[in-house]
C-alpha cells in the first residue's frame, strides 16, 4: 500500500457534506436528480474526486487534505468503518507492506494554504469537543523543534503555526492510520513498512509528500524499486544479498526500511 491506510471516515450520513460539494462543483446543484446528474458528468469536467484534481494546484487549496471522497460504512456494501473491520480481523490474511512512498513530512506541502487558520477546529475535527481539541494541541506543541519538517530544529517556520499544522496534517492523514494498521496486524500476518527521509534538506518541505518516489524509485542496487519487484514476484521483499535486509514489522521492535 502507498499512502493509503484505514482512514476513519464515519458512517454514510457523514458524507452528505462531501456529496453536496461534489454536486455543486460539477454543476448538478439545480438538477432534480443530483445523483443521476453526477453519473452523467463528462470525463473532462474537473472534479476533486477524480484523477484530474491530483495536480499541484490541489496542494494550495484550503482543504488540501480533506478526504471527502472515500468509501463510508453503509451497513451493506461496507458493513463498518475500516478501523473496526481491522480490529475484528476482517482483513485478507496475506503478506503486505504499507508505507510505500510515505515520507517523514507528509503534511508540509499541504500546509501552505492553511497558514491563515485562526481556529484549528474550523478545519479539523469539527465534531470534537474543546477538551479534545486541547488534547490535540498539547500533543503538537508550539515548539518548532518538535514538529514538521521533523528534525530541522528552529528552521522552516513559514508562520508561527506552520510546522505545527504540518505535523498534525501529516500524522492524522498519513502516519497515524498506517501505524494503526501495523499495530493491529503485527504478529498476525507478514508485514513490512517503509518511511522515506531522503530529501530532508528541502527548505520548508523536508521529506515532503511524494518525494519518496523521486528519491528511492530510481532503480539500482538497494533501491526500493528492487524490493517491490521481489515482493511482487515472491511475496517477500528480501532475497538479494547486495541489499539491506528489510525486517518484518513487529510492535516490539518497530523495524522499518528507511
Amino acid at each position: 500500500m502507498q499512502s493509503g491506510s484505514p482512514t476513519p471516515m464515519g458512517d454514510i450520513t457523514r458524507g452528505q457534506r462531501s456529496y453536496d460539494f461534489k454536486v455543486d462543483e460539477t454543476g448538478c446543484k439545480e438538477s432534480r436528480d443530483t445523483l443521476d446528474c453526477l453519473r452523467g458528468v463528462p470525463e473532462d469536467v474537473p472534479s476533486s474526486c477524480r484523477g484530474q484534481d491530483r495536480r499541484p494546484l490541489h496542494l494550495i487549496k484550503f482543504r488540501s487534505v480533506w478526504l471527502g471522497c472515500l468509501a463510508r460504512a453503509d451497513g451493506t456494501f461496507l458493513s463498518d468503518n475500516f478501523q473496526r473491520l481491522i480490529q475484528d480481523g476482517k482483513i485478507a490474511n496475506v503478506q503486505f507492506f504499507t508505507g510505500l512512498g510515505v515520507c517523514d513530512d507528509e503534511g508540509t506541502a499541504f500546509s501552505f494554504s492553511t497558514a491563515n487558520i485562526t481556529y484549528g477546529s474550523s478545519l479539523y475535527a469539527t465534531d470534537a469537543t474543546l477538551d479534545e481539541i486541547d488534547d490535540i494541541l498539547r500533543a503538537y506543541r508550539e515548539d518548532p523543534t518538535t514538529v514538521s519538517p521533523f528534525g530541522t530544529g528552529t528552521l522552516d517556520p513559514l508562520t508561527p503555526q506552520f510546522k505545527r499544522i504540518a505535523a498534525f496534517q501529516g500524522n492524522s492523514v498519513f502516519q497515524a492510520p498506517r501505524r494503526f494498521l501495523l499495530h493491529e496486524r503485527s504478529g498476525k500476518q507478514k508485514i513490512w513498512t517503509h518511511l522515506s527521509k531522503g530529501l530532508k534538506a528541502v527548505t520548508l518541505l523536508g521529506a515532503y509528500h511524494g518525494s519518496g518516489f523521486i528519491d528511492e524509485m530510481r532503480g539500482g542496487p538497494g533501491s526500493l524499486l528492487n524490493y517491490l519487484i521481489r515482493f511482487a514476484a515472491k511475496l517477500d521483499p528480501n532475497g538479494d544479498s547486495t541489499s539491506i535486509l528489510w525486517p518484518q514489522y513487529a510492535v516490539e521492535s518497530q523495524d522499518m526500511l528507511m
